[in-house]
């Protein structure tokens, strides 16, 4: 089976801009564990996109990594790739320096891939301008048989790329367009999930505030990703700033922040882990230091009752799917529902001893039924895994 893995911030997304810190370093943990996780199924040949400007993608215990080159052009331009062995890089350069007709040039498109050793092959295609990165994502659709993508909801970008996926005919080893466009909004989250009598954090748009809660207020971006622009205020006179934007506003609640990591698929769910988000005020911005993965004193039971009843009001989930908690007073509140690959992604294989992505890829092929990996779950106890953000 062929799959493309896109993560969308290390994977050529952001080429042309400034590398964002904190969604780089979390983009990469994820990378890292969902191809470790892929790499290990047989018969499977991953092609990753990879932005030119980071190391080369190490997986550890997983086979040789060789490369593929799509488009050498412009590459030399840009200066030194860091994804290329120097004797490539070499190479490289002097094709580009003869327009691409020498014989160097013309073996480097012929080969294409450097061929592992052994075991499974994991082609990297390394991305250095937006236009090699359109040319490698179209490219990858024609070759893969499925797409995993991860990558944020901001401006429609996780819902873009998945529309991408089904129009190329190709499986989507993820959430509908549909879920992803619900998800991706904060507000309508809340409202389908208000309708369908599950508890979440209320909220409205800055601009239409009528203090239907005191203060203290959060304040935060209406489809930004994690804690990217999640402010706390104390007064009305904060908020002046806010309300000309497309900013909503929520009431601060005090509790212990979880997340759920589950498994969705035709209008099911299974919960495979419950989770507690490591969070901390800098000054009056959140940032998330760490992810305590599958923790034991919390009531499993009803958390996946919730999912089971997510997943009948967005049944266009399927996959992995993370959903972000309070629990206050003994209530669980839904904070946002993440249509994709989280943090907490990168710890379940060591707290349960599961293959997360041999799960999904299981659905996908018809070898297992949700059922079948709830049965599964229910023989695991497993341990708890510190992961840090």
């Amino acid at each position: 089976m062929k799959i493309l893995v896109l993560e969308y911030i290390t994977g050529g997304g952001m080429v042309g801009k400034p590398l964002p810190g904190e969604l780089a370093k979390g983009g990469e943990a994820m990378l890292q564990a969902l191809v470790a996780d892929l790499a290990l199924l047989p018969q499977v040949t991953l092609r990753v996109l990879r932005d030119y400007r980071l190391p080369p993608l190490t997986v550890k215990n997983c086979s040789p990594i060789c490369f593929i080159h799509p488009s050498h052009r412009g590459i030399a331009s840009v200066g030194r790739c860091k994804l290329f062995p120097e004797d490539l890089m070499a190479a490289i350069q002097a094709a580009n320096t003869h327009g691409g007709n020498t014989p160097v040039a013309k073996e480097i498109s012929s080969r294409q891939i450097f061929r592992p050793v052994k075991n499974n092959a994991i082609e990297i295609a390394p991305i250095a301008s937006p236009g090699q990165w359109q040319e490698n994502w179209r490219a990858g659709l024609d070759w893969a048989e499925a797409v995993w993508i991860v990558a944020p909801e901001t401006n429609g970008i996780l819902y873009s790329l998945a529309t991408d996926v089904l129009a190329a005919n190709k499986y989507l080893l993820g959430c509908h367009p549909e879920a992803i466009r619900i998800c991706s909004d904060k507000l309508v989250t809340g409202t389908v999930l208000e309708k369908g009598g599950v508890d979440s954090v209320p909220g409205c748009l800055a601009q239409e505030f009528k203090n239907q809660f005191p203060p203290p207020w959060i304040i935060k971006p209406r489809n930004d990703v994690g804690c990217e622009g999640i402010r706390r205020v104390q007064s009305r006179a904060e908020l002046g700033g806010y309300q000309a934007q497309d900013w909503i506003l929520q009431p601060y609640i005090a509790g212990e922040t979880l997340s759920l990591s589950a498994i969705f698929a035709g209008g099911g769910a299974l919960l495979l882990t419950v989770n507690h988000q490591h969070l901390a005020w800098q000054g009056e911005s959140l940032v998330l230091k760490a992810c305590s993965v599958n923790i034991c004193d919390t009531d499993k039971n009803s958390c996946q009752r919730l999912c089971a009843k997510i997943a009948r009001l967005i049944p266009g989930l399927w996959g992995y799917v993370g959903i972000d908690l309070i629990r206050s007073r003994d209530r669980l509140l839904v904070v946002e529902i993440n249509p994709r690959v989280s943090l907490s992604y990168t710890g379940i294989r060591l707290a349960l001893g599961i293959n997360v992505a041999e799960w999904v890829v299981w659905l996908a092929k018809g070898q297992a039924s949700l059922d079948e990996l709830a049965s599964k779950r229910r023989q695991i106890t497993g341990k708890e895994i510190r992961v840090m953000a």
